[in-house]
């Protein structure tokens, strides 16, 4: 009796473990932030076929307000395959009024929320702010990167080129008006 049944032990456990890795969620989509209409939003939402782009934040982050003007350049040119999300990752001093505050005063014009859940930072930790994530339209992780990395609009649309299938080199020259750089700002 033990002989046959080991087999099929095996078997059902190797199966369950096929079925269940195949049908999880990615960990994106398990995350929700919420919006600044108050209400709890799930990044899957935004996708549309695009890839998403996070922007991470804090309010008394100077850098990552200098950053706005790079973010905006790079949707101008590559809005048809990006959508950004910028996140605050700082519910403990980030409130909705103080987010969209900042969010007015930086001219960000793009879908902003805050991390109240936490749950962004647990799966996709920022090592300093502003930090940015790619996401493939299912979901999946693609890329991560900091401001050390893009100091201006046109290192953002690089980045994107890189990662990113299927995008162009339609933008700008150097001297097209583009924001120059930022400074950086460690945690």
């Amino acid at each position: 009796m033990k002989r046959v049944l080991k087999p099929i032990v095996i078997f059902l456990v190797i199966s369950s473990i096929i079925f269940v890795s195949s049908t999880e969620p990615s960990d994106l989509e398990r995350i929700s932030f919420r919006g600044m209409d108050g209400k709890m939003h799930n990044f899957s939402e935004f996708t549309g076929g695009k890839y998403l782009f996070i922007d991470t934040f804090a309010t008394w982050c100077g850098p990552c307000k200098e950053a706005a003007p790079h973010i905006q350049d790079m949707i101008a040119y590559r809005g048809d395959v990006v959508e950004v999300i910028s996140l605050s990752i700082s519910p403990s001093t980030d409130s909705l009024s103080s987010v969209k505050n900042f969010a007015e005063s930086a001219g960000i014009t793009w879908t902003v929320g805050i991390d109240t859940t936490e749950m962004f930072q647990a799966f996709f930790p920022s090592k300093n702010l502003p930090g940015y994530f790619i996401f493939a339209p299912n979901g999946t992780f693609v890329y991560t990167f900091g401001i050390e990395e893009a100091s201006s609009s046109r290192d953002y649309i690089d980045i994107v080129d890189t990662h990113i299938p299927n995008t162009h080199s339609d933008y700008p020259t150097e001297d097209s008006g583009f924001s120059n750089t930022m400074q950086i700002f460690w945690l």
